[in-house]
């Protein structure tokens, strides 16, 4: 999913494979990245944003629910599991409209990039400029602001079949 707020030096957004949790937020500050549950409203995940600005963040996301809320509804359906180990990648690469990334065990793994609606209309070029952020969990577009967790890869959660 895109960018759904800018607020300071934050951003807001959801990642496209995440559609099987609860109610969440991502928001990415220039420390690192952190993830929010939306109800409650509680920090679920921090990679390298300050004390002090989680609760800055925090106090925006209590501002801003409502609108967080409709936008996640979107894309989110409630399940009861929960995912215990998080296989990070270190190496991400494209080939023709296919991006693989390898992960941490040595294992690789390719994905259409149709089966992701941004990265469906996503030119040959766009595809290519793609980085690996938070430490190999996530995959970022910053060109077509598109975000993708690797276990989201790792676990099937594509958006199109």
């Amino acid at each position: 999913m895109p960018t759904v707020l800018r607020i300071k030096s934050y951003r807001f957004h959801f990642y496209s494979d995440e559609s099987n949790e609860p109610s969440h937020i991502h928001v990415d500050s220039k420390d690192g990245e952190c993830k929010f549950w939306l109800e409650p409203v509680r920090l679920a995940r921090n990679k390298g944003v300050k004390q002090n600005k989680l609760r800055e963040i925090e106090e925006l996301i209590f501002e801003h629910l409502e609108f967080l809320k409709e936008k996640n509804i979107m894309n989110t359906i409630t399940i009861e599991k929960e995912i215990s180990v998080e296989p990070t990648a270190i190496k991400v690469w494209v080939e023709g409209r296919i991006i693989y990334i390898e992960l941490t065990d040595r294992r690789i793994i390719g994905f259409p990039a149709d089966r992701f609606k941004i990265l469906k209309a996503a030119t040959n070029q766009q595809l290519i400029d793609v980085q690996l952020r938070l430490n190999g969990y996530a995959l970022r577009w910053e060109s077509l602001d598109e975000d993708i967790t690797v276990p989201g890869i790792v676990a099937g959660n594509f958006q199109l079949p």
